[in-house]
């Protein structure tokens, strides 16, 4: 991925502020972390009703997600390979997890989505890079709204802070 123009000059600075060298217990830290936060919450435009979990990739993030939310049952969307990769996540938990398959590359039409009552998430990947299909804001606040019992957790990975979604529809992002 291409890096933004200034990191070489953001990874000077960090090395003579001895960034990697704090200790996360420390003040230095939890000052960069409240800064971080205020920072995201910002960007986002997200509420302090919202929690922000610092993860290490999108597996990690899957992981967590259906480790946490999910005891039984999760549906997923899947329309190329990080929607598969969501659902992976779930079998692997050993959750009895569904999913929804389409062709790679399509969008999902939220009218045409049935999902059994026994799912109490479900995931879908906004934008899916695989296949370069993104599912519209729009779309998913509908699928929200139509699933409103369950939960709604959306892979944004690869399309944050730039996708403009309605937080208080979702349930984990």
């Amino acid at each position: 991925s291409q890096v933004y123009p200034s990191l070489r000059q953001h990874m000077l600075t960090a090395m003579d502020d001895q960034i990697g060298s704090i200790s996360h217990r420390g003040q230095q830290f939890k000052n960069i972390y409240e800064e971080t936060v205020a920072r995201l919450r910002q960007l986002l435009d997200l509420s302090s009703g919202h929690e922000i979990f610092f993860l290490s990739s999108a597996t990690e993030c899957w992981e967590r997600i259906i480790e946490n939310c999910v005891a039984v049952s999760s549906h997923h969307l899947v329309n190329g390979a990080f929607g598969a990769k969501f659902f992976d996540s779930a079998v692997a938990l050993q959750k009895k997890s569904s999913q929804f398959c389409i062709p790679d590359g399509e969008g999902f039409d939220i009218d045409k989505i049935a999902i059994g009552g026994d799912a109490e998430l479900i995931a879908v990947t906004q934008n899916e890079s695989a296949t370069g299909v993104a599912q519209s804001p729009e779309d998913i606040n509908r699928l929200a709204q139509k699933y409103p019992d369950k939960l709604i957790a959306v892979d944004c990975v690869s399309s944050l802070p730039y996708v403009d979604l309605n937080y208080s529809n979702l349930d984990a992002v």
